[in-house]
């Protein structure tokens, strides 16, 4: 295999992501592009994209949006279905994936390798360096999902996670809640553990925002329109949503709420709630709407809320990216208590944070914000200054690069 590097002479930082670098794919994809586009405009370290492709029989070289980037196939040692026949597999092709991957990295001279949304197709990094191979340093950055799914592992599974989080040289939360319940796995883990919000890029956020107004009959005048965006699902707590706005409506006829969200297990049934209660003319639900639009619909809003729920160990955020998109954009936020939130809302101050499941709480703070616009657009102002303070994805690479030179 020929391994000709796009990078430049400096060091290498390389980004995997177990699957594809799509920036509609949600908020990691975007998290990993605002840290490699730091990365590239910095005179440290040179950005090289590693993305998981299993159609990718040998690693191809590409370009991402600029970065180069290096398509691989990266067999696990373990899968819970074909489990025996997936690890004869792996330990058959050991020699030639870690042949293969230390090819890469001297070819790109990569001195870091941070795995995004870790799971066990970072092994071979992990034992590459254990074995000698890589000399680098190897970060694991979990931004939510990731950690309740190590949390649930049991057996041989947990065993091989121990095993590779204990030869880690940083382990990267992004919220203070979040590594929290992950030290649940292990406290002895916690001397590795760090916490780094994601963050926004504020002025192109700004600028994509003026780019396009969508659907004008739904923000003209006459209406308050309450966004939330968040894919369908249990977690983020649309059910919620829609019993406290239909709270709202009785006091604050006007309003018109707008949910924007990717296809998921409970949008029929979110639909189903709205027409249960007489909800169809003044919700609307929009799906798989491109990210490009997603910053004109926060603009033209006058409240963003995000409803979601935490169980913790199970379900949650893990930083609420949205939160600090509105705040970006000066919009006033109101936010359930869920994981991250009160990491960057302050009640009061930066927004409205109320309990967890319970609708009138929300409905409360929802007319709060759309009666009062002076004391919304103060707490506005206050989280936008925090937000350019210390939620960029400027700050974020900088504390990325602390980490690795101390």
């Amino acid at each position: 295999m020929k391994v000709t590097s796009l990078a430049s002479s400096r060091p290498g930082f390389g980004f995997f992501l177990p699957w594809s670098f799509d920036l509609e794919g949600g908020g990691v994809a975007h998290a990993v592009y605002g840290l490699a586009d730091q990365c590239r405009t910095d005179s440290a370290y040179s950005p090289i994209a590693l993305e998981m492709d299993w159609q990718c029989k040998r690693p191809v070289l590409d370009q991402w949006r600029g970065i180069p980037r290096v398509r691989l196939r990266l067999r696990t040692p373990w899968q819970t279905e074909y489990r025996f026949r997936a690890a004869f597999s792996y330990f058959a092709h050991l020699p030639i994936d870690l042949w293969r991957l230390r090819r890469i990295t001297k070819a790109h001279n990569l001195r870091v390798i941070n795995s995004q949304y870790p799971g066990l197709d970072s092994f071979n990094f992990v034992l590459m360096r254990h074995l000698g191979l890589f000399y680098g340093k190897n970060v694991f950055t979990f931004q939510g999902t990731d950690v309740r799914l190590v949390l649930g592992t049991r057996g041989l599974i947990r065993r091989l996670w121990k095993w590779m989080l204990r030869r880690v040289d940083v382990l990267v939360f992004v919220s203070e809640g979040l590594k929290d319940e992950f030290l649940a796995f292990d406290p002895r883990l916690a001397e590795r553990c760090v916490v780094v919000h994601n963050g926004v890029d504020v002025e192109a956020f700004s600028r994509l925002s003026n780019e396009c107004a969508p659907y004008p009959t739904l923000f003209d005048d006459s209406h308050h329109v309450v966004l939330s965006i968040g894919k369908f699902e249990y977690r983020k707590g649309h059910d919620l949503l829609v019993k406290a706005f239909e709270l709202v409506l009785r006091q604050y006829p006007s309003a018109r709420l707008a949910i924007i969200g990717g296809s998921g297990p409970t949008l029929e049934a979110t639909r189903a709630l709205i027409a249960a209660l007489g909800l169809r003319d003044t919700v609307t639900v929009l799906t798989d709407v491109p990210y490009k639009q997603i910053p004109s619909f926060i603009r033209h809003s006058e409240v963003f809320v995000l409803c979601s729920r935490w169980e913790k160990g199970h379900f949650g955020e893990g930083f609420p990216l949205a939160l600090a998109e509105s705040g970006a954009l000066a919009r006033p936020v109101v936010s359930t208590q869920s994981t991250g939130c009160d990491e960057i809302i302050q009640d009061r101050h930066t927004g409205r944070l109320v309990a967890l499941e319970d609708p009138a709480a929300l409905a409360g703070a929802i007319l709060d914000v759309l009666r009062d616009r002076a004391d919304a657009n103060r707490m506005a102002s206050h989280l936008h200054q925090l937000v350019c303070s210390q939620f960029t994805w400027q700050h974020v690479w900088c504390k990325y690069r602390r980490l690795l030179e101390a």
